[in-house]
C-alpha cells in the first residue's frame, strides 16, 4: 500500500483545517456578543482564538510540532550525505519543538511576571513577555542570516514569507492587541478582532512553513520514503 503525501495535499487539508477553526470561532464570538451567550455548553471558550489550552492552541502546537519534524527529517538528510549545514536544520528542530511545547503548555506565560518585576512596568502590560523572546531572537538571528542565505532561491523566498506572516500575527499584532488592552480591556469586540487575526497569521505562517519544509524536501531529496514492516 503507497499513501502520497504532496506539499500541496497536506496545504490544503491544514488550511481547511484553519477555515473551519475560524468558522466556528467566529460563531461562538457571535454568539457572545450578539446573543449574550458567551459560554454555549462550553463551546465558546474551546473554540476560542487567543486563547489557551483550547482546540485552536492545541492545533498551532501539532502544526508547529509537524514542522519541528520535517527540520530532522532534513537534518538527518543533510548529516547522510555529510553536508555542512545539518547542524543549523537540527537547531531549527529543536527550536520548533520547544515552540510547540510553549503553544501547548502556555510556557511563555511565566515570563511575564518576571519581566514585569525587572522592568518596573503595569501588571496589565501582559505582551511583556515577548522581550526576553525577542533577544532570544536577535542573538539566534546572527548565525542563521548566513544559513537563510545559502539556501536555495525557492525556499529562501518561502521561509521569508512564512516568517514574516507568522511574526506579523505573533510580534506585531500581539503588541498592538497587549496596547489596546492596557488602554481599553479585554471585553471589545475589536479586541477579539486583533486576537482573532494575530492566532490566524501564526496559524497561516506555519502552513506556509509546513509547505516550504515539504518542498525542500522534494526539491533536494526527491522524495521521503517510510516502510513499515513486519520483522524478518
Amino acid at each position: 500500500m503507497t499513501i502520497l503525501i504532496t506539499p500541496r495535499r497536506i496545504s490544503v487539508l491544514l488550511s481547511i483545517v484553519i477555515v473551519a477553526l475560524t468558522i466556528v470561532h467566529g460563531a461562538g464570538q457571535f454568539s457572545r456578543f450578539y446573543l449574550g451567550d458567551g459560554y454555549l455548553h462550553g463551546l465558546v471558550p474551546m473554540f476560542t482564538f487567543g486563547s489557551e489550552h483550547n482546540v485552536p492552541a492545541y492545533f498551532s502546537a501539532l502544526t508547529i510540532l509537524l514542522c519541528a519534524f520535517l527540520l530532522a527529517i532534513i537534518a538527518i538528510g543533510e548529516r547522510k550525505r555529510e553536508a555542512p549545514g545539518a547542524g543549523y536544520w537540527w537547531g531549527l528542530a529543536a527550536i520548533f519543538f520547544y515552540l510547540a511545547l510553549d503553544e501547548a503548555l502556555a510556557l511563555h506565560e511565566s515570563l511575564i511576571a518576571p519581566t514585569q518585576m525587572l522592568l518596573g512596568v503595569s501588571d496589565d502590560r501582559y505582551f511583556v513577555w515577548l522581550l526576553p523572546y525577542a533577544m532570544i531572537m536577535l542573538v539566534i538571528a546572527v548565525p542563521y542570516t548566513r544559513f537563510i542565505l545559502c539556501l536555495s532561491a525557492g525556499t529562501r523566498r518561502r521561509f521569508i514569507l512564512a516568517g514574516v506572516v507568522f511574526l506579523s500575527g505573533a510580534v506585531g499584532l500581539e503588541i498592538v492587541g497587549g496596547l489596546y488592552y492596557e488602554a481599553v480591556g479585554e471585553g471589545s469586540i475589536i479586541f477579539v478582532a486583533v486576537e482573532s487575526l494575530e492566532d490566524l497569521l501564526e496559524m497561516a505562517g506555519i502552513v506556509i512553513f509546513i509547505h516550504a519544509l515539504m518542498c525542500h524536501i522534494c526539491t533536494e531529496f526527491g522524495e521521503l520514503r517510510l516502510r513499515i514492516a513486519a520483522a524478518p
